[in-house]
Order: C-alpha cells, then sequence, then structure tokens
C-alpha cells in the first residue's frame, strides 16, 4: 500500500515526462522549428503542448524581414485547451488569434493586430475593444475596456485542470529557457567567409594586359543577406515567441484582467524593435556606408573587411583601396586624389603628378604625359592629350633639337646657341639670319641694305613687282623668304616673313 501511494504521489508531481525540439532550414532559407511538451495531465490524460515556428529572415536580399508564424497549442487527451496563432509582416505588423476550448469558459476567440507603432487593437468574441497605445501602458492601467461598454470576460477553470496548468506553467517557463539558449548558440555563427563573393560578384574582372588600368566603381554588399542577420533575426524571433509562450503559460486561462490578449500582443510587439535593432547592429551591417533613418529604414552598409567609397551603398574590396568616392584601386594602382583627373585609379608605372598617363610606355616628364621620342631633358616637346584617354598622338612637328639644354623646336628648326632658327641661318647679335645678311636697326635680318629708317631695303626689276603685284601693290606677296611691304619706282620694301 505504501508502495502504491508513493508511486501516485511520483506520478503527480512528475512536471515533464517527454520534452522534444526538432529544427530545420529549407531550400529557401527558410527555418523551421517544432517544440513537443508532454505533462501528466488530470483523470490520467497526456496534456501536450505544440509549439510551432516559422522564420523567413529574408527579404529581396536586402533590409527588411520576410516575415514569421508561430501557433502554440495545448490538448489534453482529445480536447484543444487552447490555440494561439500569431503572424510577423514584412510591413512589421503582427496578427494573431487565441482560439479557447470547451474546458476554459468565459470566452471563445479574440483576435488582434499590433500596429509597427505598438498600437493594439482586436476583438474578444467579436466584441470590439478599445485600442491600446501600447502594452506597457495597459499593464499600467490593467483595465480592457471595450467598445460596448460591457465588461471583458473572466476565464473559468475546472481545479483539476488549473493545478494542472499551473504545473504546466512550470514547465513550459524552463522550455522557454532551455529552447531559447538552445537557438541562441545554435544560430550564433560567425560571419560567412563567402561574403567576399557577395562583393566579387558585381566587380569588373580584370583585363589581362602589361599595365593594370581596371575602372571599378564599386559594388553593392548584400549585408542583410549573410547567416549572420539571419541568425539575429531567428534569435530575435525566438525570443518573441518564448514571451508569448510565457503568457500562454501565465495569462491565458485564468483572470483576463490586462488578459491574454495584450500580453500576446504586446510580446509581438517586440518583434518589431527586435528586428530593427538586428538591422542595426553589426550582424547585419558590419560596416554603415549611406544615411539611415531608425528604425524602420536601416543604412546601407559593406562588410567588416570592406571599405566604404561614397557613402552611397558602393563599397570596395579588402584589397582595394578607396579613392575619392569614385573608385576603387586594385594592388598596383595609385589613387589620383586631385586635379582633373580626382577620383582615377591609375597604374602606379602610369602615375604623373595629379595624372595618368593614358599610354603604357609614356614617360613622366616634371610633371607631364610624354611619348618617349618627344622627351627632351626637362622638358617635353608635345605633351600626350589626357583625354580621351588612350588613342595615339601623332605629334604636331615640334621635336627635340637638343636634349642637353631640354630646347624643342618647330618644323624645319635647328638649335643654334640655344635658339631655334631654319636650317643654313646662323646668329648675328642674338637674331637667326643668313650667311650673307645684316641686322638693320629694327632688329631684323636683312638680305639687301638696311635704309636709314632702320628698315630694310631690297632692289627688284619693275618687271619683278609688276609679275608680283598687281595695281602696283606687293602686300602679302612672298619673295623668297621676304614678305613685299610697298612697291614704289620698282623698289619693294621688304620685311622677314
Amino acid at each position: 500500500m505504501l508502495l502504491f501511494i508513493f508511486f501516485a504521489l511520483l506520478f503527480n508531481v512528475c512536471l515533464a515526462l517527454k520534452n522534444t525540439t526538432t529544427e530545420s532550414v529549407d531550400p529557401n532559407g527558410v527555418h523551421h522549428r517544432h517544440t513537443e511538451l508532454l505533462e501528466d495531465g488530470p483523470d490520467g490524460k497526456p496534456l501536450m503542448t505544440y509549439i510551432d515556428q516559422t522564420t523567413n529572415p529574408k527579404a529581396n536580399r536586402g533590409p527588411g524581414f520576410g516575415g514569421a508564424s508561430w501557433t502554440i497549442r495545448v490538448v489534453l487527451g482529445s480536447e484543444e485547451v487552447l490555440k494561439l496563432s500569431s503572424s510577423y509582416q514584412p510591413d512589421q505588423t503582427t496578427r494573431g488569434s487565441i482560439a479557447w476550448g470547451p474546458l476554459i469558459k468565459g470566452a471563445n476567440l479574440a483576435t488582434y493586430t499590433v500596429q509597427q507603432d505598438g498600437k493594439i487593437s482586436g476583438t474578444i468574441d467579436d466584441r470590439a475593444f478599445n485600442a491600446v497605445a501600447s502594452a506597457s501602458q495597459q499593464l499600467a492601467t490593467n483595465r480592457l475596456t471595450f467598445a460596448d461598454g460591457r465588461p471583458p470576460p473572466v476565464m473559468q477553470v475546472s481545479p483539476s485542470l488549473n493545478r494542472t496548468l499551473i504545473k504546466l506553467h512550470s514547465s513550459l517557463s524552463e522550455v522557454v529557457r532551455t529552447d531559447l539558449a538552445t537557438s541562441m548558440n545554435m544560430h550564433h555563427l560567425p560571419a560567412s567567409p563567402a561574403h567576399s563573393l557577395h562583393a566579387l560578384g558585381s566587380s569588373p574582372a580584370l583585363v589581362p594586359r602589361a599595365l593594370d588600368r581596371t575602372r571599378d566603381g564599386g559594388h553593392h554588399s548584400w549585408t542583410y543577406d549573410t547567416s549572420s542577420c539571419d541568425s539575429c533575426k531567428v534569435i530575435a524571433m525566438a525570443t518573441v515567441i518564448a514571451a508569448q509562450v510565457a503568457c500562454v503559460a501565465s495569462t491565458c486561462w485564468w483572470s483576463f484582467g490586462i488578459g491574454c490578449v495584450v500580453c500576446t500582443a504586446g510580446a509581438s510587439s517586440a518583434a518589431v524593435t527586435a528586428i530593427a535593432a538586428c538591422e542595426w547592429s553589426g550582424a547585419c551591417c558590419p560596416k554603415t556606408c549611406g544615411a539611415g533613418s531608425a528604425p524602420f529604414n536601416p543604412p546601407s552598409c559593406c562588410f567588416g573587411e570592406e571599405t566604404c567609397l561614397d557613402n552611397n551603398g558602393q563599397c570596395c574590396r579588402q584589397d582595394q583601396q578607396a579613392c575619392a568616392g569614385k573608385q576603387c584601386c586594385n594592388r598596383g594602382q595609385s589613387c589620383i586624389a586631385s586635379g582633373i583627373m580626382r577620383g582615377t585609379c591609375c597604374p602606379d608605372a602610369a602615375v604623373c603628378g595629379n595624372t595618368c598617363c593614358p599610354n603604357d610606355d609614356d614617360v613622366c616628364v616634371n610633371g607631364v604625359c610624354c611619348r618617349p621620342r618627344d622627351a627632351c631633358g626637362g622638358k617635353c616637346c608635345d605633351p600626350v592629350p589626357l583625354f580621351p584617354d588612350g588613342g595615339p598622338s601623332f605629334g604636331s612637328g615640334v621635336h627635340c633639337a637638343n636634349a642637353a639644354k631640354s630646347i624643342c623646336c618647330g618644323f624645319g628648326q635647328v638649335e643654334v646657341g640655344g635658339q631655334c632658327c631654319r636650317q643654313g641661318e646662323v646668329l648675328k647679335d642674338g637674331i637667326c639670319c643668313k650667311p650673307e645678311g645684316k641686322i638693320c636697326g629694327d632688329g631684323k635680318c636683312c638680305i639687301g641694305e638696311c635704309v636709314p629708317d632702320g628698315t630694310c631695303k631690297f632692289q627688284m626689276t619693275d618687271a619683278d613687282c609688276r609679275t608680283r603685284a598687281s595695281s602696283g601693290s606687293c602686300f602679302g606677296k612672298e619673295i623668297g623668304s621676304w614678305e613685299c611691304q610697298a612697291c614704289r619706282d620698282g623698289c619693294c620694301y621688304v620685311v622677314p616673313r
């Protein structure tokens, strides 16, 4: 007899005979979690609690949340005691319902909606209750009022079921603590090493050539589409669901008061804050790269090892250097940080002052890009045009006449005594002139006679003058390397052209 009493007492105080949880992730990244809790019920009936969670942490790879849904069912034998269903929408609203079975008197069905700002509205047995600004406000007033002015329902439970539900409260609390800790451990994952694959996906391929002239304007990094971000949101929703389980355990069968609806709806409203907290944390946004507005418009971001290029969501890879907000420079490239080519990634060997030489074999002469043939000591005789980038330079006829003195001369000229003169000319009084010429008072070379006014006089026959002139004028007519100034009495006054 004593042995029988011992086993009977043991049967009554046993809290949880079985607690199992399974978790999976489908090919679309949606997380599924199922928990079963077996309790001893009155009259030898099993009391089963089923908790099903579905969480989609992704929303088109960007910030936001794909949504979540969960169901909590308590079944005694074959009769459903309570069923709570909730869904968290991508628009940051939560909708739910609570159905009480015949074992609990006072109410049958409640519905509720939690808006983004935490405002709660809903019905109980088709009676609309007055909207609640927030669950915390309702907790403070400890009242739930209805639009019809009538009092809220009062829940009634049989004494034997009440004792079982008290035990279930303790068991559910332990399940919440254990499962939440397990979920956090399972989803506390390091940042995926494949992060760089997200970044590299939109970067231009390197072009094999002597010098790397790749132009990379940056890429968008999908930081909200990572295991760390997903895990944060899954844990956030697990926390919310745990709070709802606590509501089921503590408020959904005894007095209505602030009630099961307000408790569960208030727990749901925490999802909005929880998801926003993830998206503003390092789990989803390791490095901010753009403006955002809290709490529902998170910023564009880069991965932690990347560099933000332009504060507008464009990122540079870990092995790149951000250049003036315009380009990402590879190894072997330098950033032109100022001047007309500011923001250009230039091959190291092509950097020339604040410019980037367009041809691989260009040389830099005192900050000027130059073709090798045009380099002349410390001067470039024919600078390479920088825009458009690339194209051949055909030269202007200016050439290097004396590299030692950095003297460039035009077409048909040579260097004579540090100056550019025509072929065959010499310097007379520092002026280029034909060997047979002389320098007149005007400082010009004269092939003829210098007249008193300091200019040059050149004799010409009348026939020559008439041949070279029209209407007695020879303006603009060339005579050898001279240009006529005037024809008078068969005399053409000329100056060097």
